[in-house]
């Protein structure tokens, strides 16, 4: 008797469960979206322009259901910091009519800035570590040819900025090689330099607290953005001493660094390309999930509707092959097949915004 009681709260369970995530809203999807990358409440509230209540009311809810569950806990304020999600919220979010926001897939990064030092007074401390509200800790110095350098990490929230002090200048970067969330690759991009330039704020500060006062002018970026995708293949390539044939492309194992032993980088350092390619990869990830979700929900008259409008689709397959077998160079492949997956996602998108409105027009039928 108590194990058909069991198994009875535990299907209403998981069904109130289903319901819930069926009528997620936007926010509440990209909420889930940022806690997957164990992203605190404060930081998911100041990134979506949201209450942290809200936020909080949205992560009650997930735990109430048993859909996420505690990942890291604050040993001081006995309370939860970060989650992850469970299969069953991930099965969940496949079966979603709501599809979340998509996010760049690309890792922009050898962001560096250059602060000139205008002015100093006092020796730059490297006590940090004594003091217990300071986010600026030493790490190590060194001596080239000119000046000693010191090296600090700034710890913010979610992410550690590096400052190189050089006597004359600093240099800020971002420690971390792993995926920003954003939108777009210039928002990811935005992101990060703002994160930089927040690190050195509470750098100059912390040492004009301890009896240092740096005064910097402008920054400056000395080093050329390269724009990652994580890969499988790169890391096959590195393992095998390959290197892309194509002009602009490269891979390296910069992934390993950061304690990920499975993928390299294809790197690049064009925003142009690096955008073509970002965007043909959302597409192949998503167009299973428009179909299923958008089209496969329709009448048969949108689907008659729908394959007419796949033709040209399918042309494109069939020309993209052509190329591929008629003995075209690899970088001409390369970008044939770029410039298709990119006609795909236009189109594919064009044809949900179709029928979106053929469904908006049935329903106000009575």
């Amino acid at each position: 008797m108590v194990v058909r009681q069991s198994t009875f709260d535990n299907l209403r369970e998981e069904e109130e469960g289903r319901r819930f995530v069926q009528k997620l809203t936007q926010k509440q999807l990209d909420i889930i979206s940022f806690i997957e990358r164990d992203y605190y409440q404060a930081y998911i509230a100041n990134r979506l322009k949201i209450s942290r209540t809200y936020v909080n009311q949205t992560v009650t809810s997930l735990l109430k259901y048993k859909l996420i569950k505690q990942k890291t806990c604050s040993p001081l304020q006995k309370k939860s910091l970060t989650y992850e999600t469970t299969k069953r919220l991930k099965t969940y979010l496949s079966q979603a009519t709501q599809m979340p926001s998509q996010y760049t897939l690309c890792i922009p990064h050898h962001i560096k800035f250059k602060y000139p030092i205008l002015g100093i007074k006092g020796i730059p401390n490297r006590d940090g570590w004594k003091f217990s509200k300071n986010r600026s800790i030493y790490i190590r110095s060194w001596q080239p040819k000119g000046n000693e350098r010191s090296l600090y990490h700034v710890n913010l929230d979610e992410n550690t900025i590096s400052i190189q002090y050089q006597g004359k200048s600093l240099i800020a970067s971002r420690v971390e090689h792993t995926q920003v969330i954003a939108q777009s690759i210039s928002e990811a991009t935005q992101i990060i330099a703002s994160e930089i330039g927040k690190g050195v704020e509470i750098f100059l500060r912390e040492q004009a607290g301890m009896g240092c006062k740096i005064e910097v002018g402008q920054p400056k970026q000395i080093d050329k953005t390269h724009y990652a995708f994580e890969s499988e293949l790169a890391k096959e390539m590195v393992r095998n001493g390959q290197q892309s044939q194509l002009e602009g492309v490269y891979v390296d194992n910069s992934p390993e660094g950061q304690g990920k032993e499975k993928v390299g980088d294809i790197e690049m350092r064009d925003p142009v390309r690096a955008n073509r390619v970002d965007r043909g990869l959302l597409n192949a990830i998503n167009i299973d999930k428009i179909v299923r979700k958008e089209i496969g929900q329709a009448l048969p008259e949108a689907m008659k509707a729908f394959n007419d409008a796949l033709d040209p689709i399918n042309q494109n397959v069939i020309r993209a092959n052509a190329m591929l077998q008629g003995g075209i160079t690899i970088s001409q492949q390369y970008e044939n097949m770029l410039n298709f997956m990119t006609k795909v996602l236009d189109e594919m998108q064009s044809l949900r915004q179709e029928n979106a409105e053929f469904r908006k027009k049935l329903g106000g039928v009575s």
